[in-house]
Order: structure tokens, then C-alpha cells, then sequence
């Protein structure tokens, strides 16, 4: 039994893979109001809430490969409690993404030649 959570955001920035104890895992940050992301009120930017989100095996690899920074994506994840490794005795609560979808593209960055 656990917590199964589907979400709807845009991708804060590139998709990173990273090791933990030789074990690759994909990692990305998922924003459910980019407006307030982008928003600047008087030079200060409004706060917001980034839910981190991790993907092992197949899923990471196709979510490296695929997603970019402003995508707008719906994930399904579980819910897992993990151990960061053997050096470290702290537990977290990992968002281990179980399928995903890209809804929107983000805007691309090539400006293309003058």
C-alpha cells in the first residue's frame, strides 16, 4: 500500500541524472503555477512551491532524453520513503515517478542567425 500522486506543472529546468550509491536516477523539479514562477513584482519575485520529483530504469532515461526546461508535464509518482545512501542516516520522502506525459513544449532557446 502507499500514496500514489498525479500532477500537472512545468519543468523548472533540465532534467539531471544523478548517482546515489552507484544506482542512476533522473531528477527534475516540477512548478504548478509558472506564473508566479516568472512573475517579478517590483524586482522581487513572488514565492512558490517546487515539488521535486525522481525517475529510475526506463522512465528517467526517456524523461532525460525527452523533457526540457517550460515543458508542461502530468506525472503519476509513488510515494516512497528512502535512505540517502550508507554515509548518510537521514531519511527523505522521494516522489518516484511511476509514468508522464508532456502536455505542452516549452519555448525553444535557439535564437537561429541574424
Amino acid at each position: 500500500m502507499g500514496w500514489v500522486l498525479t500532477g500537472k506543472g512545468m519543468v523548472v529546468r533540465n532534467p539531471e541524472t544523478l548517482h546515489i550509491d552507484n544506482t542512476p536516477f533522473t531528477r527534475f523539479g516540477l512548478i504548478g503555477e509558472p506564473d508566479s514562477y516568472d512573475n517579478d513584482i517590483e524586482g522581487k519575485r513572488t514565492g512558490c512551491t517546487v515539488l521535486w520529483f525522481v525517475a529510475i530504469g526506463a522512465v528517467g532515461i526517456e524523461i532525460r532524453r525527452t523533457l526540457k526546461k517550460r515543458d508542461v508535464i502530468e506525472v503519476t509518482a509513488s510515494v516512497r520513503a528512502c535512505e540517502l545512501g550508507k554515509e548518510r542516516d537521514d531519511n527523505l520522502i522521494a516522489y518516484v515517478v511511476t509514468s508522464f506525459q508532456r502536455l505542452e513544449k516549452g519555448p525553444s532557446t535557439y535564437q537561429g542567425e541574424s
